[in-house]
């Protein structure tokens, strides 16, 4: 199971009223809305597609074509709560080739990759005004705390303080410094290695 954030109301859940009655309220709010309730899905994902071409140009020539895509998906559909099964199949690979493409791109895994599209997009309804409960709603989240939960787990920050440093450019940032990281992360114990061998001879 996809353990990106334990205040998720998954898609079953949302058919039958979730953990705690989400998933049946924003169905209810989906058949009570009518006309307006599609008219801001339809504003929804033009704010996804804003954040995803953002993402583009923040992170093109850092990050491999391939797994931009993937990160990309996350973004454009964090309101649907993909699991990793199908942002791979959304890629056309299979699930261990896009862990693999995405650990080598400094991007870290499937599960993490959903989680920045969710840190993302929320910090862009920040920027437009929203509220954290009215983030978590839309995500389909228990409340504003599951959303903190996120946060601090994958991108060790709260959204109080991403909004404060500069909204969804410091989450940019500080996704390109988490990148830098975890590439580091990867190359260093091979450095080690080669230094080692090195000194030996």
């Amino acid at each position: 199971a996809d353990a990106a954030c334990p205040g998720r109301v998954l898609p079953a859940e949302r058919a039958t009223g979730g953990v705690d009655g989400v998933g049946e309220r924003v169905a209810s709010r989906e058949r009570a809305g009518g006309a307006a309730m599609r008219i801001q899905l339809v504003v929804d994902q033009v704010e996804c597609n804003a954040v995803a071409q953002a993402v583009e140009l923040a992170l093109r020539g850092i990050v491999p074509r391939a797994a931009l895509h993937a990160l990309t998906i996350a973004v454009r559909e964090s309101e649907r709560w993909l699991d990793r099964q199908s942002l791979a199949r959304r890629c056309g690979i299979p699930r261990r080739t896009l862990h693999r493409r995405l650990s080598a791109a400094g991007l870290g895994s499937p599960s993490l990759v959903l989680a920045w599209g969710h840190i993302l997009m929320t910090c862009r309804y920040q920027d437009r005004g929203l509220t954290l409960e009215q983030v978590a709603h839309r995500h389909g989240l228990s409340g504003s705390p599951a959303l903190v939960h996120l946060f601090r787990q994958h991108a060790g920050a709260t959204p109080g303080s991403l909004r404060t440093a500069g909204g969804l450019t410091a989450a940019l940032a500080l996704l390109r410094s988490r990148i830098a990281v975890h590439r580091s992360a990867r190359t260093n114990p091979v450095q080690r290695v080669d230094k080692n061998v090195a000194d030996s001879t």
